[in-house]
Parts: C-alpha cells; structure tokens; sequence
C-alpha cells in the first residue's frame, strides 16, 4: 500500500463477496482499500463446491427469482471468464426409492433450462441402459434412469485472486492481507484501527463489510448496535484421487434431506457437501471435516458406487462455514435449510453497509446492489456494465 492513508472506501473482508466489491469500486474509480485478517480468498470462498449454478434444489422450495438471478451470475461468468470456468453435464440417477421421481425431476431441470432464458445446454433424461453404459460402476439394483442438466465449475480460489488482482494494481485500488480491523470511530469520515505487524490509523468515507459467516463476531467486537443474523452452518468435503475414483460425469446423490456432489475436477474428483449447524461461539476459521461427516460422505457415496473402495482414494478435505441469514420472524434456532440464500445490506451506521448471504455464484449481483446503493445515497451515477470485463489468469 502507498503513503496515502485516506479512502473513500474500506472493504473488510476479502472472500469473494469482498473481491467483488472491491472490483466493481476501483472500476468506478473510487480510491478502496481491501483487508482480511487472513489471506484473501483463503476461508468460506475458497471451500465451495467449486460451482456455479442455480442451485436447482432451491426450485423445491419456489424459490424461482433467486435461481434465476445466480443461472444469469453463471452464465456470465461462463462467457467472461472462460480460462477458470467449465460447463459440464451433471447427471442424476433415479432409483425406485429415490426422494424424488423421475418426471418431477425432469419437469424441474425443463424449468430450469427456462429460468436459464435457455442459455443452458439443453437438459435431458437417460434410460437405464444408457446410464450404466456411461457410468458402469453405478449401482444399478432398483436404477430407473437418469435425468441430466448442465452446470459450470469453477476454480474458485485462483478465481477469486484474479477478481481483486485485476484491479489491485490500479492506482485506486489497495489490499492489505492479514490485517484485523479493531476498532472504528462513531462518524464519517471514520477513522479506522487497524492492525497486522503492528497498529496503525486509516481513515474511509465509507466502509463495507463483507465478513460473510463472522459478521456477526465482527460487530460484536467492533461494539456496533447489532442483533445476530447469521445461522452458521458447516460445509465439508473430501479430496478423492482422480486415478482411483472412475467419475466421467458429475454425479447428483440425492440422500433424503439434501444433495451431495460428486464432481471431477482436472486434477481430483471433489465429494460433498456436508450441512452441519455450529453454534455461533465456535471458531470458524480453518475448519477440518469431522469423523461424522467424513462418515457421512462415504455412506452416501457407496450407496451408489459398491464397488468403489473411497477409503483409499481420500487425499484431502476441505470444510468451510456457509454465510446463512436468519429468516425475519425465525429464530437462530431453526435448521440450516430453513435459512435464506438471498443476499441483504444493512446499514448500522450511516455510511456503513453490511453485506450478507448469498451464494458464490451472485457474488457479482451482490456488489452491484450495495455499490449502486451507495452511490444512490450519494447522487452518484453507477454503471452497471464496468463489471462486465472479462477476466483472465495472470501469466505468471
């Protein structure tokens, strides 16, 4: 960072909410500063699913705006970030005993290719035989079929660094790692505490946070008048060696009260996500997958490969905690499902803005809202096209 010690904004928090935020102000040329108490894209945003999706399973729920919103979010991304993304066919076997049945399936990836205003490949449906023949080692005692869609995946993690480098090096944007913000003044301009080696002062016209799952361990610290928003839950996933686990296609399990993903990537085949409620007083930085969920994980995968030995195929984990939003009118003790994938801003301070919820797949949504927000507040213009550069990886 430079000499210069005032900003019009601060950005706390560099998951990719933040590195969206970030992006999308330093392209309107606002002089910003990010920080994360930890490396950039090193926590939640680095531990997805590596998607980008709609979130078919939200269709169940009704929620067809959101799926919508994040199918468009992908889409884009798809075009503009060709060199991170990879749109693949996601298959779902059907079995006689299945949470689902196939014609409800089939009727909701057709809605899904719509909300996609058909920018999807084409969704379809596999018979039995076709199935196995892709997919020989599917348990195929009471399989039905398979119903398929397309969906993207993504490099999340390098992705996400290449969002807050294309701009980082612009002379309107700072990033500080591993700098913890303490403590900020009641007022704008504010003036703002922070500290890595050692304590020093800034100050912002504006600050964003984008502190997803400790949102709320951050205003408690920082002494804001605040009530709790966040429902944390735990995501976990395992690590599988490529040359070990056969996975041609991206698999949907359906287990009776959620998803899980098994999905190949270039270099492994990633097996998750886990849905496990924490108690807001838990640690949630550099989280591990427990014995229960590893368990979990494997009992589901080998209901639908048998003769896979996964125990010797493991070669990593990767656990995160997702940025739920307790629903207004519920208290934080209802289950993670009942939480909202919608994303919100609050506002416990003038010129302060909180930025929670949300899916990765929005994160660029996500910053448009609260930008054009505060620039509203402002009289400012906001031009939605500045985010619609593409971006690409660095060359070293």
């Amino acid at each position: 960072m430079d000499k210069i010690s005032h900003f019009d904004y601060l950005i706390v928090g560099g998951g990719i909410t933040g590195a969206g935020v970030f992006r999308d102000l330093v392209l309107h040329n606002k002089k910003t500063l990010l920080i994360d108490k930890k490396d950039f894209m090193s926590q939640t945003s680095a531990q997805s699913s590596k998607m980008l999706h709609g979130g078919i399973r939200y269709l169940e729920h009704l929620e067809f705006s959101l799926v919508k919103e994040a199918l468009n979010e992908k889409n884009t991304w798809k075009d503009l970030a060709p060199s991170f993304t990879r749109e693949l066919e996601f298959i779902i076997p059907i079995y006689k005993n299945s949470p689902h049945s196939f014609w409800k399936l089939y009727a909701g990836v057709k809605l899904y290719d719509s909300l996609s205003m058909f920018r999807n490949k084409p969704s379809g449906k596999l018979s039995k035989s076709e199935l196995l023949k892709r997919m020989p080692q599917l348990n195929s005692k009471g399989l039905i079929g398979a119903i398929t869609y397309h969906d993207v995946i993504i490099d999340d993690k390098n992705f996400g660094k290449s969002i807050i480098e294309s701009v980082s090096n612009k002379k309107q944007g700072a990033t500080l790692e591993n700098t913890e913000i303490l403590k900020v003044s009641e007022s704008s301009p504010f003036i703002i505490t922070l500290k890595n080696e050692k304590e020093f002062t800034i100050s912002a016209n504006e600050i964003i946070f984008c502190t997803g799952p400790f949102t709320d361990k951050v205003m408690k610290q920082l002494e804001f008048k605040w009530k709790p928003k966040i429902l944390p839950s735990k995501g976990s996933h395992l690590i599988l060696d490529k040359s070990k686990i056969s996975c041609p296609y991206p698999v949907v399990i359906q287990e009776e009260n959620r998803i899980i993903f098994l999905i190949p990537h270039d270099d492994f085949v990633l097996l998750g996500t886990t849905e496990l409620k924490l108690s807001p007083g838990e640690n949630f930085f550099d989280l591990s997958i427990s014995e229960d969920e590893k368990k979990y994980l494997i009992k589901n995968f080998k209901h639908y490969f048998p003769s896979l030995e996964i125990e010797n195929a493991i070669i990593g984990q990767t656990a995160g905690v997702r940025p739920l939003v307790i629903k207004e009118g519920i208290s934080e003790n209802q289950t993670p499902g009942a939480a909202s994938r919608q994303h919100l801003i609050f506002h416990p301070r003038n010129d302060c803005s909180i930025l929670i919820g949300g899916k990765y797949t929005t994160f660029r949504k996500m910053a448009a809202d609260v930008v054009s927000q505060s620039f509203a507040k402002r009289q400012e213009p906001y031009y939605p096209h500045l985010s619609l550069k593409p971006i690409h990886k660095s060359k070293s």
